[in-house]
């Protein structure tokens, strides 16, 4: 195959063609004498091989064709808006050329009953032409942009090879920064909406939040991060707080962990005992006011060393002192009453 149009004129000098040595061609037959020729008529078949190019279906939607140059080791084939440029193949034996005769009676499966032989075949392949003066064009715009320097030889270039280790794009690490909501006021938390928030998404609670809440603000008066599970149940909570007369339920309340995040918390279990000793201790003291009375209704109840410290308790019912890390205790939470 012609790779080139520079290789043009050696190929056409060397090439096979189909008719093949000695023959010429000529344009008017008036230019030749009498004796010079004689007229006869000789018919050749020749099978022209389009490879995948074109499909059966495509070819058969074709109606015309025009064919240049068969005579010569470059025949060039025009059918539709593509080009084909051929050469001539050799071939060992003849190749047989069938017809196409449709049944009526089964259209489906029509006989190809063998016409014509041929020795010779063209193969074509799909080609591009271009005028000679396109690239010199190109290069010479190329040629002018391109310095000297080390980054000439990046000038010269293709595109594509240019954007091999470029990658299109946010910057690495943008795909991890996540916008926060910051809650301000009481009316916001209220009207806050769950569901366009993502879960991966937090929120911050402002210090007059935190105090509508009934949580005194951070250690260093700074706002508190929340996540969506964590927020959802803070609205929960604050609803049923304004409902219920600032009243949680199951005895628990909104506090700062030991971790420095905002949870429920539920009253110490030491608590549970100490108001059971406030009981027995009222419980004993009207059983000496019984004694009093009579020796038959006497009774004596030995207090222990824990309702002694009842006093204190409760003074302390209502506060729960939380710890945090690295901090001074400095979160009061209501014990929900």
């Amino acid at each position: 195959m012609l790779e080139s149009s520079d290789d043009a004129s050696r190929f056409l000098a060397e090439g096979q063609t189909i008719l093949g040595e000695g023959w010429t061609h000529i344009d008017n037959f008036e230019e030749l004498d009498e004796d010079e020729y004689e007229e006869e008529e000789e018919e050749i078949y020749v099978t022209m091989d389009l490879g995948t190019t074109l499909d059966s279906k495509a070819l058969q939607s074709e109606n015309q064709y025009q064919l240049i140059g068969l005579d010569t080791p470059l025949p060039f084939l025009k059918l539709g808006n593509q080009i084909f440029q051929g050469q001539t193949t050799p071939l060992i034996g003849d190749e047989v050329i069938l017809g196409l005769i449709r049944n009526s009676d089964n259209p489906h499966e029509p006989t190809h009953p063998p016409l014509y032989s041929t020795n010779h075949r063209l193969t074509f392949r799909a080609i591009t032409l271009e005028p000679r003066s396109q690239p010199q064009a190109q290069a010479q715009p190329n040629q002018g942009e391109a310095g000297p320097g080390p980054s000439s030889a990046a000038i010269k270039l293709p595109l594509d090879t240019l954007s091999i280790g470029a990658k299109r794009g946010r910057p690495k690490g943008s795909g991890n920064l996540k916008p926060r909501f910051v809650i301000d006021r009481p009316e916001d938390l209220e009207n806050f909406d769950l569901d366009a928030m993502k879960t991966s998404q937090k929120v911050e609670l402002g210090p007059n939040v935190l105090e509508s809440l009934g949580l005194p603000p951070s250690t260093h008066g700074e706002n508190v991060l929340l996540t969506k599970t964590v927020l959802s149940q803070v609205i929960s909570g604050y609803s049923s707080r304004g409902s219920q007369g600032n009243k949680n339920k199951k005895g628990k309340s909104w506090g700062v962990d030991k971790n420095g995040k905002i949870a429920l918390i539920s009253p110490d279990k030491d608590r549970s005992p100490a108001q059971g000793d406030v009981q027995m201790e009222e419980g004993g003291q009207a059983a000496n006011s019984q004694n009093t009375t009579g020796p038959e209704t006497a009774q004596s109840t030995v207090l222990d060393d824990s309702a002694i410290q009842t006093d204190q308790t409760d003074q302390n019912e209502d506060q729960v002192m939380v710890d945090v890390e690295d901090d001074p205790p400095w979160a009061e939470v209501e014990n929900g009453q």
